[in-house]
Parts: structure tokens; C-alpha cells; sequence
């Protein structure tokens, strides 16, 4: 049996030419791709001046790519919606919970969570959420056992 060609799609990110990405919290080297991509929606920006400003497929772009990341998770048709950011995402599922009855209000979360997660689950404590952060106990990981018992 063959090994797996691992490099098979190296060439498409250009930075990995002089390394390796090792910044696992940023947006991730930029795909040989993106390039033209960014060009076409600028172009698509710049013409848009028709009475309909959604009629050129803007309005309907992020529920395309989000059946494009369905399909390539296996996810369900219409179950995938892309956000700009995952502070954004999580923000408006936030938006969509209402803490204020009793009942179900613990939002549960790591103390190695990205900062703005943080910040919005503490906003929604105005809202009547009990937010439990769960603290690494060695600064590295967080105990599974702790995040289910809290």
C-alpha cells in the first residue's frame, strides 16, 4: 500500500515555499487562489451600481459556500451557514438564546478559549446567563472531566 502524498497541495500556498505556518490562530497561509478570488469580488464591488444591489449573487454567496463546506463534512443540505468570523458566528448564536427564564441559562467554556468568545459569553450574562469558565489546571489543557462536570 502507497503512502499518502501529504505536500500534494503545497505548492498552492506560496508562503510555505520559505517554511512552515505555525500561526494556529491566524487566518492560515494565503492560498495561490485567493489572489484572483479577492481580484473578482473587488471587480464584482466596483460595478455594482444596478437599482438591485444583491441581484449580481451577493445576497445568496454565503449560503453557497456554506453547501460547499456542508457537502464537504457531510453535513445535511441547508445546515451550514458561513460567517465572517467565529466571534461573529458565536455571536449570533448568542443572539439566539434567551437566558432570561429559568430553566436551561449555563453557557460552559474553556479558560483557553479564544479571548472575544470569552467576552461575549460574559455580555450575555446581562441577559441572565451563568457563564462557568472552566480554568486549565497546567496552563496547557483542559480536563474533559471538569468541562463535563461543570
Amino acid at each position: 500500500m502507497s503512502q499518502p502524498n501529504l505536500n500534494r497541495r503545497r505548492d498552492e500556498f506560496p508562503a510555505l515555499a520559505g517554511g512552515i505556518h505555525l500561526l494556529s490562530h491566524s487566518l492560515g497561509p494565503l492560498p495561490r487562489g485567493a489572489r484572483a478570488a479577492l481580484h473578482e469580488y473587488l471587480d464584482r464591488w466596483e460595478g455594482q451600481i444596478v437599482a438591485e444591489p444583491w441581484s449580481n449573487g451577493w445576497w445568496e454567496l454565503p449560503a453557497r459556500v456554506g453547501e460547499g463546506v456542508a457537502r464537504l463534512i457531510g453535513a445535511a443540505p441547508g445546515t451550514v451557514q458561513v460567517q465572517p468570523s467565529t466571534s461573529v458566528a458565536l455571536s449570533v448564536l448568542a443572539s439566539c438564546l434567551d437566558f432570561s427564564r429559568g430553566g436551561r441559562r449555563k453557557v460552559v467554556t474553556g479558560a483557553h478559549d479564544f479571548p472575544t468568545s470569552g467576552y461575549i459569553w460574559e455580555e450575555q450574562r446581562r441577559l441572565g446567563a451563568e457563564v462557568i469558565v472552566v480554568p486549565s489546571e497546567d496552563g496547557l489543557r483542559l480536563s474533559t472531566e471538569r468541562l463535563l462536570e461543570a
